[in-house]
């Protein structure tokens, strides 16, 4: 009995001290893209860059077009909101002008007053004209080209609305010239570049507004 319980014994510690070996894990390498897998996936790349592009560029495009359009509908708007203000009373406002912007030795004008066209190559200067030495409309014409306002009037109209065409012109002595003209449809009228404003009777605000908007706005920017 005592022979067989130290043989189980030495079985035992025999079973303890025998270590159970595990096998060895291999790690495989990762595999490698061949050759027209890079060549796909670069041009995955290239497109999905392309397609970012042109996205980034449409909405900028879309963006600007948007602003022009806003900024388009907004001066609509002022100039309509001007010429409203300028017809409020008995004051028409026009557009109409002679073609052409060329200096040329005998220009003739068939808007009266003329606010554009060809014309001689000699502006007039700012001032109040009388009858007499008023320039040709060929001068006058240059000068709204420069930018000048001119404020037309009949030769007999009355001296108090004169007076009163006098004063509107005053705080813009460098930028308007008074002129008298028999031909004149209306008793008063102003022009500027492409633009007239014919008054039955004289209203001083309203010319003094069309001056404030118009003066120095001819294609040629010249400083007076």
């Amino acid at each position: 009995m005592a022979k067989k319980n130290r043989k189980q014994r030495q079985a035992a510690r025999a079973a303890a001290g025998t270590t159970t070996s595990r096998p060895a894990t291999v790690r495989e390498r990762p595999r490698q893209p061949t050759r027209a897998e890079r060549f796909e996936a670069q041009r995955r790349a290239r497109r999905r860059r392309a397609l970012r592009t042109r996205f980034i560029v449409g909405a900028v495009a879309v963006l600007a077009a948007g602003g022009l359009l806003f900024n388009w509908a907004s001066d609509r708007r002022q100039s309509q909101r001007l010429i409203s203000s300028l017809e409020a009373g008995s004051c028409d406002f026009d557009r109409d002008t002679d073609p052409g912007r060329d200096h040329i030795a005998s220009p003739t004008f068939r808007v009266d007053p003329p606010s554009g066209g060809d014309h001689l190559a000699a502006p007039a200067s700012a001032g109040t004209y009388q009858v007499g030495n008023v320039p040709g409309d060929g001068n006058l014409v240059h000068s709204l080209e420069h930018g000048f306002v001119i404020l037309w009037h009949r030769p007999d109209v009355a001296d108090a609305q004169l007076d009163q065409l006098l004063d509107v012109a005053e705080p813009y002595e460098r930028d308007v010239l008074v002129v008298p003209r028999a031909s004149l449809p209306t008793a008063v009228a102003a022009t500027a570049w492409h633009k007239r404003l014919q008054c039955p009777s004289l209203e001083p605000d309203v010319l003094s507004r069309f001056v404030e908007e118009f003066r120095n706005d001819g294609p040629e920017d010249v400083p007076h």
